[in-house]
């Protein structure tokens, strides 16, 4: 006689799920920048979230205004931070303007840095100002 073999169920496995990895960070971009105050010479930058200038490096920001003053300026100090957004540069002269139009250069090592996350700002090269 044969012998009958009960059929056995398919048991679906469970896939894990992959944790959820955190989206990548946001990038932090300048919205605005302008020249302020020429007396004492003001730089002032807006971004695109709130920002961090703890770590900030003034000698990293250099304008030349060929147009207005004529000299060519370093930043010095920070003169504050009207905003969460925003941070105000005082700039001192280093000589003669290069070039026709008022322009902006920041290095990579300028110091700010997205409030939370810590993402820092690129920075910029012969940016125009004002700026957009």
């Amino acid at each position: 006689m044969p012998v009958k073999i009960p059929l056995i169920p398919f048991i679906p496995h469970r896939r894990r799920r992959q944790p959820a990895s955190a989206p990548p960070p946001r990038p932090l971009n300048l919205t605005a920048a302008e020249i302020t105050s020429y007396d004492p010479f003001l730089l002032r930058l807006i971004f695109s979230r709130a920002i961090d200038v703890s770590g900030i490096v003034p000698a990293e920001f250099v304008v030349q205004d060929p147009s207005g003053t004529g000299f060519a300026y370093a930043g010095d100090a920070v003169d504050g931070q009207p905003t969460p957004e925003s941070v105000a540069l005082q700039m001192q002269p280093t000589g003669s303007a290069s070039g026709t139009i008022d322009r902006l250069t920041a290095g990579e090592e300028n110091g700010i840095v997205a409030a939370g996350d810590g993402t820092a700002w690129a920075g910029a090269t012969d940016l125009g100002l004002p700026y957009p």
